[in-house]
């Protein structure tokens, strides 16, 4: 899992499943809104 806050207040958080080639993040945003994405993760 790594997370992070930026200068604007917004928030970001990723759990990456390397052995499923998973990722699930979510955000806020200062203004409240909220997000939840799933995507996959590739090598190159």
């Amino acid at each position: 899992m790594v997370a992070w806050k930026k200068v604007s207040g917004a928030t970001v958080t990723h759990v990456e499943d390397h052995e499923n080639g998973i990722i699930y993040s979510n955000a806020t945003l200062p203004d409240g809104g909220f997000y939840t994405m799933k995507g996959t993760i590739k090598s190159f």
